[in-house]
């Protein structure tokens, strides 16, 4: 079955990780990738996603404190998908701060990136996928 092409944001500072991670999505999305939280506040303004992928530390601010300005300035927010390095423990504690609906450990291949949104667009809230890698 054909998954079907979402309208993703992607709000990643790494520029490596970032750009291979757009490249990934774009096999069957499309996303707009962006690397700081005013970049997100103005797509997100302008912009309808069905999901939004968030790196969990953009440079000096966290994807935390972020995602809660975001969540006060009233505009409904994507499903959110909190994507980090840091130990699994941090992670999930971002995702019941946030009420985020799912969140990843980096690294992971582009199938559980796939199962994450299509998760996350199902709102199904505070999961988090483990990796193994």
């Amino acid at each position: 079955m054909t998954q079907p092409s979402r309208n993703i944001l992607l709000i990643e500072d790494d520029h490596d990780l970032g750009q291979s991670t757009s490249e990934i999505l774009r096999l069957g999305h499309t996303v707009e990738w962006v690397t700081s939280a005013d970049e997100a506040f103005k797509s997100l303004s302008k912009n309808q996603f069905d999901a939004a992928i968030v790196d969990l530390t953009l440079g000096a601010d966290s994807a935390v404190t972020m995602i809660k300005a975001l969540q006060r300035f009233g505009k409904p927010l994507p499903p959110l998908i909190i994507f980090s390095a840091q130990p699994i423990a941090m992670i999930r504690d971002a995702v019941q701060e946030t009420g985020a609906a799912i969140a990843l450990q980096k690294p992971c291949s582009a199938a559980v990136i796939q199962e994450a949104i299509d998760f996350a667009v199902d709102h199904k809230a505070g999961t988090t996928l483990e990796t193994g890698s």
